[in-house]
């Protein structure tokens, strides 16, 4: 994937309809929960992997246009940075993160965007809880140590997505 490609694309990749029902597939709800997406784009992820729930949805968009669509949808949408919202630790059952990718921040732009994103976040997941967390494979390494030492029990899926790189 090029930089340029994934700077006029502002980092945003909306994960494929059928990787979220695939998403939706592997899990399971006994109950009423609560699912947060702090990079929700339109949301049509978060509604599909919660399609046939009783999932109360709540979403951080940056972008005006994609956080209405959020709003259409019926999630409660913050249009705004996740990095000023401010979450309780252990509140959701569920966290959607999809990150932006290409990335990298930090005085010598060594930090990924995806680990910035995970450090912020993955607090807010319950004990009990799921982080479905959809990043590239070049950036599992940087997020290994955190999700290891804050995860009980780690599974990875691999899934290529010609939508991401501009070969469709």
């Amino acid at each position: 994937m090029s930089r340029p490609f994934a700077r006029l694309k502002l980092g945003y990749y909306p994960l494929p309809t059928e990787e979220a029902l695939n998403i939706h597939s592997l899990l399971v709800a006994s109950s009423p929960y609560t699912a947060i997406d702090p990079c929700a784009g339109d949301g049509t992820a978060l509604l599909k992997i919660t399609n046939g729930t009783s999932a109360h949805l709540a979403a951080v968009e940056i972008d005006s246009d994609r956080a209405a669509g959020c709003i259409q949808g019926g999630i409660a949408t913050v249009h705004g940075s996740v990095f000023e919202c401010k979450v309780q630790a252990d509140r959701c059952s569920l966290l959607y993160l999809n990150p932006p990718y290409d990335t990298e921040l930090g005085p010598h732009s060594n930090r990924r965007m995806e680990l910035v994103f995970l450090e912020h976040c993955y607090r807010w997941v319950r004990t009990d809880g799921v982080l479905v967390f959809v990043i590239p494979i070049t950036a599992l390494n940087s997020c290994a140590r955190l999700l290891a030492s804050q995860f009980d029990r780690l599974t990875e899926w691999t899934a290529f997505f010609t939508q991401h790189i501009g070969l469709v």
